[in-house]
């Protein structure tokens, strides 16, 4: 089962509008055109800010095109956790961003007329097992004093019968990649500059006015957003905090006659995560979940997460035709809270948000803010909170060995199991990829499906760890910080800047 371009990319119809050519210094270089870069670039415009939007592809298909699409302060179970371990005033606060960053989305769609299939909907997590259920009471009780309209339910327009759910009103669901498309022509229109298909490799000044390296020439600007998703730029040391991992969505038509859920659905279990929806006006059902470790699916193959994924949804749910299916990545962190603000100590001009734990409508919406202000130079609710500078020990060292064993155990184990077992590229099946040995050098090879050879180095160009194959997307997925390349080692996903090498 190969994966497809996301549904939001497919029924998407609104033309990115031309903007106007560079010239010359500008205020502010956002480096990323998703929800956060795109977000940030249109809030500075409409303070008066000189500003160019970078996109190394197309704005809006990156990470916020292909997810589920969901705008909700719940983020499972998150409240009861941060109140643990900060604070009740610090879940208010984290309660009260997002919550705003879902009235910015709301009002954006209204006065900008952007057709995104917006729509207000409840948000629950639930879960299956009678053991969680005290953890379901818990959130419920933070989440209410964080200032959320959550209740306690036991029962739900779901299929099948749940030990409870957290459910809180009034958040909201949308086409990500066609909200993204409405801010940055509105961008546009308040003069903002948007460069597509040019990767930034570098910003090599340490201090402002900083020159933002391009594959198409350099650019000038007073600050710098880096909005990858994670940093391109390693100096604020988020790579080696953030764990990057994997999960799937599958689209389908209802069945003629169904009654279907309406609200926004995940479960609180983290094993085998489920997540549910509906869009197009309640007649397409979208299915998420299986998240894992990138590059570790639960039997080695992400194919089969697929797989597993549809068989779960049509033994539960009243799906007939599948539409579209893909895979999404994000990043989590070490500490429950996203990075935002300054990317490093001594820096006021360069900034940066990571780590949005597959939450990024609302932290993301809500990082724009923080660096927005932070440009403006006045304060701003939550960047105290959330300071990409924040490296606290005794809340995050855990989580940081966690993450640190995991890269020292791909960099050894997979660079010596290539080593000294490479798969036989003649054993190697049309459709499927390994790292082998061909003509004489250790390659990660692809064989096609016509039965010609694709070979790049398995040599991540980030920071050296050994790519692994990815079945169910045929890409290249880098397990210690992220990156993924395709097939002919071209870069998808950061922080990596630079294609695999290519072997004829």
């Amino acid at each position: 089962m190969k994966s497809t371009a996301s549904y939001w990319l497919q029924q998407c119809k609104t033309p990115l509008q031309p903007s106007n050519a560079l010239s010359g210094l500008v205020d502010v270089a956002v480096i990323g055109a998703g929800i956060f870069g795109t977000s940030t670039a249109l809030r500075l415009a409409e303070e008066g800010k000189s500003v160019v939007l970078v996109e190394a592809n197309k704005v809006g298909q990156g990470v916020s095109g292909y997810s589920t699409c969901k705008v909700t302060s719940l983020h499972r179970l998150s409240y009861d956790n941060i109140t643990q371990k900060y604070g009740s005033d610090a879940a208010r606060t984290f309660g009260h961003i997002n919550e705003a960053a879902i009235r910015d989305i709301d009002q954006n769609v209204s006065r900008f007329n952007i057709d995104c299939d917006y729509s207000r909907r409840d948000a629950v997590t639930f879960t299956l097992e009678k053991s969680m259920v005290s953890d379901i009471e818990k959130e419920v009780k933070a989440a209410k004093k964080s200032g959320l309209e959550a209740e306690f339910v036991t029962e739900l327009d779901l299929p099948f019968p749940v030990e409870a759910a957290i459910k809180v009103s009034n958040q909201a669901q949308f086409n990500a990649y066609a909200y993204c498309i409405g801010i940055t022509n509105e961008f546009i229109k308040k003069g903002g500059i948007v460069y597509e298909d040019i990767r930034v490799t570098n910003v090599s000044s340490l201090s402002s006015p900083h020159t933002v390296e391009t594959s198409k020439g350099p650019i000038k600007a007073e600050n710098v957003v880096l909005a990858t998703h994670m940093p391109i730029l390693d100096r604020g040391g988020h790579f080696a905090v953030c764990s990057p991992t994997a999960s799937y969505c599958i689209a389908y038509k209802v069945k003629e006659g169904a009654s279907i859920p309406k609200g926004m659905y995940i479960t609180a279990e983290m094993e085998r995560t489920r997540s549910i929806r509906t869009l197009e006006n309640d007649t397409i059902l979208l299915v998420g979940g299986n998240s894992h470790p990138l590059g570790e699916p639960h039997d080695g193959n992400t194919e089969h997460e697929y797989e597993e994924l549809d068989a779960w949804a049509r033994k539960n749910l009243p799906v007939s035709e599948m539409i579209s299916h893909w895979s999404s990545e994000d990043y989590r962190v070490p500490d429950l809270l996203p990075y935002v603000g300054y990317l490093h100590h001594g820096t006021s001009s360069l900034f940066t948000a990571t780590g949005f734990k597959k939450w990024g409508f609302t932290t993301g919406v809500a990082a724009s803010k923080i660096v927005t202000d932070l440009i403006m130079g006045r304060g701003s609710t939550g960047h105290s909170l959330l300071d990409a500078r924040r490296l606290n020990i005794a809340k995050s060292a855990p989580e940081v060995m966690k993450t640190q064993a995991k890269v020292a155990k791909h960099f050894v184990k997979d660079r010596t199991e290539h080593l000294l077992k490479p798969t036989d590229i003649e054993d190697l099946a049309n459709g499927c990829g390994a790292v082998c040995k061909y003509k004489g050098n250790t390659v990660a090879a692809y064989k096609d499906d016509n039965g010609a050879i694709h070979a790049v180095s398995p040599v991540c160009t980030h920071l050296g760890c050994h790519i692994v194959w990815n079945q169910g997307d045929r890409i290249w997925d880098c397990p210690c910080h992220g990156s993924r390349f395709d097939i002919t080692g071209k870069v998808l996903h950061g922080p990596a800047v630079k294609d695999l090498q290519r072997f004829e």
